[in-house]
């Protein structure tokens, strides 16, 4: 059964908002005040889930957006929206987010994307019966592509070269990365591993040699102000560069420049915050999980011959501890935020400041409100990382009440 209804508002996740019956009713690529045919795909006891199957009326927002698998693979959604509206959009979510769960008013600035399209510098492709492609949004199901309109030109181009050159049946999954110039692939068959630039096993000696033996040959560096970074494949890097290098700015301006004793980056991935903010502080301590990513980042010391960066391997929660006695904590979580055991570190830690960079606004004001009773909320300041899709990276600071 099909119904009309109207777009009321949008959901976090930029999909829009009516009603039936009563019932909320969540329907993707719809904007507010459009009249539309909706499908009912989905309905639960408290909402419904829908599909547009005719556009009555449509806003003046909305524009064509030319790709032709807008509609399947379900990446980009929100890029039937004009840009200046996905910027409204994703500040007001920020805004509704904070209010909600963290009881605390904002009206934070949204710093644009210079480019709208072709700003990915990395992209996984999964495959299956011989196809490559992306998995639909939130099921299994592949999409075939020839190219998207996120990525960088030059994986777009490689794309096509691979698809020509290799033999793909026996494939499950292709890693690209790219600097602009240089690319890194990573290929995973079915069976086995049969191309990947994390092979380095031994702890880095003090000199640095087999860090530099291994990542000279499997990995790009990337130019990110006055720093150079080496990136693998594994390792986490941001996926919009020129948007990366002005979120960087903005944590240094938090830092302030009257130079620190000592700060703690927690989840520095490949040592990119900690390296960026080292000439601001005596001394910076990284903290990451990810094997893979402290091998960039202790190579990363030596490519721009810094000399007071201590990068630390293991679970933050369980390397970090008051002695440590930082100036200043930076966080960089993963999309769930910061543990319960980490924030209770933290407050015994009791930092001056906390700069907090999150790429999930609900799960950084839960832990805004957590550590709430230490730490007063001073500013924050939105980066538009993702054009075209819903997500949003935030940088946020907090003092020591």
């Amino acid at each position: 059964m099909r119904h009309i209804v109207e777009i009321e508002k949008l959901d976090h996740q930029g999909r829009g908002i009516s009603k039936i019956n009563g019932k909320v009713i969540f329907i993707p690529n719809a904007y507010i005040g459009e009249t539309v045919e909706v499908e009912v795909i989905k309905e639960t006891k408290k909402y419904m889930e829908g599909k547009v199957t005719k556009y009555i009326k449509t806003s003046n927002n909305r524009i064509n957006y030319n790709c032709p698998y807008y509609h399947q693979c379900g990446g980009c959604n929100i890029a039937h929206i004009n840009y200046e509206k996905q910027l409204e959009f994703k500040k007001n979510t920020v805004i509704d987010i904070f209010k909600r769960y963290a009881n605390i008013d904002i009206n934070p600035n949204i710093c644009e994307s210079e480019d709208k399209f072709h700003y990915r510098n990395k992209v996984v492709f999964h495959i299956e019966n011989n196809k490559m492609g992306f998995y639909k949004d939130e099921t299994n199901l592949l999409v075939p592509i020839d190219s998207c309109l996120l990525l960088n030109q030059k994986l777009n181009d490689v794309i096509e070269t691979l698809t020509k050159k290799l033999d793909i049946s026996e494939l499950k999954e292709i890693l690209l990365r790219t600097n602009g110039e240089e690319v890194l692939v990573k290929i995973t068959s079915v069976n086995k591993l049969l191309n990947t630039n994390m092979v380095f096993k031994d702890k880095e000696d003090k000199s640095g040699e087999k860090a530099t033996r291994y990542l000279k040959e499997n990995s790009i560096v990337f130019n990110l102000g006055d720093y150079k970074y080496a990136v693998t494949s594994d390792s986490f890097f941001q996926v919009n560069t020129k948007q990366a290098i002005r979120l960087y700015d903005k944590v240094r301006e938090y830092v302030g420049f009257e130079k620190l004793e000592t700060a703690l980056d927690l989840y520095c991935g490949t040592g990119t915050i900690a390296i960026y903010i080292s000439d601001l502080c005596n001394r910076v301590i990284g903290v990451e999980v990810n094997k893979s990513s402290i091998t960039c980042a202790n190579y990363n010391k030596f490519l721009n011959k810094i000399d007071n960066v201590e990068f630390i391997e293991g679970d933050v929660s369980t390397v970090i501890n008051n002695k440590m006695n930082p100036d200043l904590i930076v966080v960089d979580p993963p999309r769930s935020g910061l543990d319960d055991k980490t924030i209770s570190i933290i407050k015994e830690i009791k930092p001056e400041k906390i700069i907090y960079v999150s790429c999930n606004p609900m799960t950084l004001a839960r832990d805004i409100k957590k550590l709430s009773e230490e730490y007063e909320f001073n500013d924050i300041e939105l980066f538009d990382m993702f054009p075209n899709t819903y997500h949003v990276e935030c940088v946020c600071l907090l003092n020591l009440r």
